[in-house]
């Protein structure tokens, strides 16, 4: 190849010949929906190539050491205006970057270590519209085969997979094997061969794994996932499995080790926590089913972008601070006290992690602190350390309450930031530190917070803490539903987890392991999201007869409802397109999100979910906006319309007061719940205009439950 690229399938492809055939067809040869604009160029592949022709003309005798990637700079903090005298405030950030902005991937040897034990048998669990526990027909088993097959279909030709299970005992079920199309259909062969019973040996297990990683291919990044749903109980401590593996084989310190703890109540969220900082990785809290896609392709993505890892800033007053890994495209910056000029640091790059680079930190050469910059990575790394400490010294089972330096920290936080949250019409869809600020301060207030009650600390709330603060503090973005992460990332892990959740949303759902319970009819059920639904360009029936364009109808605009009735639309709900994955398109040219109910023709009294319905065909978002719409009702006594004409199809309004139906039925979208917090939206053009990232989830039913602006 001369110029490899990548395409949204995870393959390279020479450009030339790719472009081509994008230019006739529009998927790739993996039959992967693409256009030309989403092609990446492949640097490291082609890095490679140059590499071992150099070799082929006689270089391969010389020995050059690897060229340090990683650029470390200091600047004062300067936030005593803001944050007033405080002994424990940090005075300085460091801040760490990439020598090269280049944009590519790494390969990538994933090690799946599943939890096999027999409370894996446990059904999986979703709260329903009603706001109901509803079992599937799935087993959580059934759901950990889900991720670990997911995982597999990401990864692309150059890279492996191997898949582990324990439980009282070890099975090896597939060594290091090349993800071609043939090595995933093995993958997953093996993944679901897997079955349950026994205790749980993790650390058994992970010692196998991190044999099997050590054994492996070399020359690319060596990942470890951990899925458990619970609490080891047999066999050596995990953590110290870890800590004899980096005691005698030092290399393994670069390896990363991702850790996902599945469902509610019995978890050692310290354990996996643990595994995952000393592994340089993420934890990642999957409540209940719907986390699923989103935990995995957030996962996955980051082991693609990961050019560094066992980052550690060493000679800080306090002694080392271990930092995990650094992904490509993105900065890292920690606030520290340095407490000398003798600071540096050391990380290993994943691909060759037998070497120790090191790096001083040097003065930055600005003269001009961004303060702003500095106020949210001061307050984002305190408030969440803060909670960390709290969460990580309460004993088991013990109520305790929100910490009062994180109440300290959380009130510093909103005062800081009145011309973000006091304006209208803001909106989150900007970027910047006083926006990503203003983000953390409502998921605290709104979610974070709720973690405390005693009803909720030891089913959810511990679990999740630990995930959410972990992330702030590592930097990292693990998952799509807690908003204030979306700050972290860079643009290869924001295309690399839009390409995979397109892969995983048309992946088939687990097979049933009981007759009982809802079965699920595609693997997108477990990656759900929510919002505004209908396209711009989509034709809203109007009462005279008429059509307009769905961005052109406003308050007022009288529209044809099923039945032959008309109404007035009272609310006009709008955010980007660019929020979703993609549209359904029926064959009349509705554009509608994959889980909006609809209606199959104008007699129907059946409601479906788009993405349900066979055999029709799908359309990237691409730019634009989507709308949603709220009826008025005919009078105060009255129910408001169900439902409104749309490319003559029925589809749902919001506030339409369906109760009792498995598809239809939402204890926001569906009352007047959703009529209240649109009313504190900002509007323009008549549009009440809703941020990407701004509806509000119950953590406890991953369900919406409002809106911020």
């Amino acid at each position: 190849m001369d110029d490899p690229v990548l395409a949204a399938d995870g393959h390279s492809y020479e450009r030339a010949a790719i472009e081509e055939w994008l230019g006739e067809n529009p998927t790739t040869p993996t039959q992967v929906a693409c256009t030309i604009a989403q092609l990446l160029p492949n640097r490291q592949l082609r890095a490679d190539i140059e590499e071992w022709m150099g070799d082929r003309k006689g270089s391969a005798g010389t020995d050059t050491p690897a060229t340090p990637l990683l650029v470390c700079t200091h600047t004062p903090m300067e936030l005593r205006e803001t944050v007033g005298e405080r002994s424990e405030a940090p005075d300085t950030l460091v801040n760490i970057s990439l020598e090269s902005l280049a944009q590519h991937r790494q390969p990538v040897h994933c090690v799946l270590l599943l939890d096999t034990s027999g409370s894996m048998t446990r059904s999986a669990t979703k709260r329903n519209a009603n706001n109901e526990l509803e079992e599937f027909s799935n087993n959580l088993l059934d759901i950990v085969k889900l991720g670990a097959k997911a995982v597999s279909n990401f990864l692309g030709d150059n890279d492996y997979v191997s898949v582990i299970g324990f439980d009282s005992r070890v099975h090896v079920a597939l060594r290091p094997t090349r993800t071609t199309r043939e090595g995933i259909e093995r993958a997953e062969r093996e993944i679901e061969s897997l079955s349950c019973g026994g205790c749980t040996a993790m650390g058994t297990g992970l010692q196998t794994a991190l044999q099997i990683a050590m054994e492996g291919p070399e020359d690319c990044v060596r990942q470890i996932c951990v899925l458990t749903d619970g609490m080891p109980n047999e066999g050596p401590d995990s953590d110290t499995v870890l800590e004899s593996y980096h005691t005698k084989y030092p290399q393994t310190k670069g390896y990363r080790v991702d850790t996902f703890a599945f469902g509610y109540g019995n978890i050692n969220t310290h354990l996996l926590a643990d595994l995952a900082q000393m592994g340089s990785g993420q934890y990642t809290y999957i409540p209940d089913s719907s986390f699923v896609g989103t935990a995995f392709v957030h996962s996955t993505a980051a082991a693609l972008c990961t050019m560094a890892t066992d980052v550690t800033l060493e000679g800080c007053k306090g002694g080392e601070i271990p930092l995990g890994a650094v992904l490509c495209g993105q900065s890292r910056s920690v606030p520290v006290s340095l407490g000398g000029d003798n600071v540096s640091l050391t990380y290993r790059l994943p691909t060759r992690p037998d070497q120790v680079m090191s790096v001083p930190v040097n003065a930055s050469r600005s003269t001009v602190p961004d303060t702003k910059a500095q106020l949210w990575h001061y307050v984002r790394h305190s408030l969440c350390s803060a909670i960390l400490e709290a969460v990580h010294n309460a004993p088991p089972n013990v109520h305790i309450p929100c910490p009062p330096l994180a109440q300290q920290y959380a009130q510093l936080m909103a005062e800081a930031i009145p011309e973000v949250t006091g304006r209208q019409g803001e909106s989150l869809d900007e970027t910047g530190p006083m926006v990503w600020l203003a983000q953390l301060d409502k998921d605290y207030k709104e979610q974070m917070s709720l973690a405390f009650d005693p009803e909720h600390m030891d089913r959810w709330g511990r679990h999740y803490l630990y995930s959410i603060c972990l992330s702030h503090c590592r930097e990292v973005c693990n998952n799509h539903k807690d908003k204030s992460l979306a700050a972290y990332g860079g643009e290869l892990h924001r295309e690399l987890v839009r390409q995979q959740n397109l892969t995983f949303n048309v992946m088939p759902p687990p097979a049933a392991s009981s007759s009982h319970g809802v079965r699920m009819t595609s693997a997108a059920a477990f990656n759900t999201s929510a919002g505004p639904c209908v396209h711009c360009d989509s034709k809203v029936a109007l009462a005279d007869g008429s059509v307009c364009r769905a961005e052109e109808v406003v308050p007022g605009t009288e529209v044809m409802v099923p039945g032959g009735q008309t109404a007035k639309v009272e609310h006009v709900l709008s955010t980007e397109a660019s929020a979703y994955e993609h549209f359904v398109v029926f064959p009349g040219g509705l554009r509608i999100t994959p889980f909006h109910p609809v209606r199959l023709g104008m007699d129907s009294t059946q409601w479906v979910f788009p993405h349900d319905v066979s055999g029709l065909p799908t359309m990237p978002c691409g730019t634009g906006r989507v709308y949603s719409y709220c009826l008025e009702r005919p009078s105060p006594s009255e129910d408001r319309p169900t439902a409104m004409v749309i490319d003559s199809q029925p589809v749902i309004a919001l506030g339409h007061g369906v109760t009792g139906d498995k598809v239809a039925a939402h204890p926001f979208y569906g009352t007047e719940s959703v009529v209240h917090a649109m009313l504190s939206l900002p509007i323009q053009g008549g549009h009440r205009m809703l941020g990407a990232g701004c509806v509000v989830k119950d953590p406890s039913t991953g369900l919406a439950c409002g809106f911020k602006k």
